[in-house]
């Protein structure tokens, strides 16, 4: 049997460097996912509210990127699941871009309702607020 040695690759990952020098590789595909939690509440109006949908579409593109299923949860005076991890990055922005601001601010729900979703799941989980 050829003799392979554990090493890193270029990009910092795991990889095996077979005879002859060539280098492979790991391609593990370990689910992750991340909820996205966003303030909803008359504190964000105006400005606060476009920072977070614009935030919050840069943190869902970079995480679908790094394979990630986002969802989305908005909180005020109460929590809501808008987008479920199930749910591609489009039904995500969608939702995004009809955030508005209104009502106290429950991050304590929020919190909550991304628990219980994430609970049921394996592998790499998020809460991201």
């Amino acid at each position: 049997m050829a003799r392979r040695l554990l090493t890193l690759g270029v990009d910092g990952k795991l990889a095996l460097r077979l005879p002859g020098g060539e280098v492979e590789t790991f391609h593990r595909a370990a689910r992750a996912w991340a909820f996205l939690l966003i303030d909803c509440s008359s504190s964000m109006d105006g400005g606060k509210m476009l920072q977070a949908r614009e935030g919050a579409l840069a943190f869902a593109e970079d995480a679908i990127r790094k394979l990630y299923s986002v969802g989305l949860i908005r909180f005020a005076t109460k929590a809501e699941v808008l987008c479920t991890l199930k749910e591609n990055f489009s039904s995500l922005a969608a939702r995004v871009q009809k955030l508005e601001a209104q009502g106290s601010t429950n991050m304590a729900d929020a919190i909550r309702l991304a628990t219980q979703e994430l609970n049921a799941l394996s592998g790499v989980r998020a809460i991201v607020i």
